[in-house]
């Protein structure tokens, strides 16, 4: 495990809070500390995925831009500029790790931080939507549905979706965004199902949806 610990508050905590449109996206593990220059040119160490997004590290590409067309997809009916105060980034690894993920790694650091993962679903301001993106977040939501992780329960009135990871070379953002379309939560036939059940799960390879 990565010994540089990351924090992954809310993009406008204060908004999100009290939102009614809570969006969580859960991820495997943060790919080591970022940097970010301020507007003198200063380098800056973000190790809280909160500030990563809030700093517009979003020039960066394809994670940020990714993430948005999901979430673009999700809450179509919040203005642009106001779309990111409902969402959060989580990773189920605190630690940071490399450019792939390892799902042991993954799978040890969420037992030893059990308490802090536990957290994120179930804190007073728990979250209405949850999606779980790449592979190693799909294993491990399962895990967690099963009992199979001790001090690890989903609140049940959360409602969730599996994606792919917002990394490159995931499929085109074409295909994403038409896939998008289907997480409206204003649109009744939405693929939201509540966390406990089996899940809705868009796949990059066969461009098609089914049920995990």
């Amino acid at each position: 495990m990565g010994n540089v610990k990351w924090t992954f508050s809310p993009y406008n905590e204060l908004v999100y809070n009290k939102s009614k449109n809570r969006v969580m996206f859960v991820g495997a593990e943060p790919n080591g500390e970022k940097e970010f220059r301020d507007g003198k040119g200063r380098k800056i160490k973000i190790n809280d995925m909160g500030e990563w997004f809030r700093k517009g590290v979003q020039s960066n590409g394809t994670f940020y831009k990714r993430t948005m067309i999901m979430l673009n997809g999700i809450l179509p009916h919040i203005n642009d500029s106001q779309r990111k105060d409902h969402m959060r980034f989580v990773d189920l690894k605190i630690t940071a790790g490399g450019s792939k993920a390892d799902e042991n790694d993954v799978l040890e650091a969420v037992e030893s931080y059990s308490s802090i993962v536990n957290e994120f679903f179930n804190s007073i301001n728990y979250p209405q939507y949850v999606v779980f993106t790449g592979g190693i977040s799909h294993t491990i939501w399962k895990k967690i549905r099963l009992n199979k992780i001790n001090g690890i329960q989903f609140n049940e009135k959360s409602k969730a979706v599996l994606m792919p990871h917002p990394k490159p070379r995931e499929g085109t953002n074409e295909n994403l965004k038409t896939a998008s379309k289907n997480l409206n939560i204003k649109d009744s036939k939405n693929k939201f199902r509540p966390i406990m059940q089996p899940l809705w799960r868009w796949s990059v390879r066969t461009g098609n949806w089914s049920d995990r």
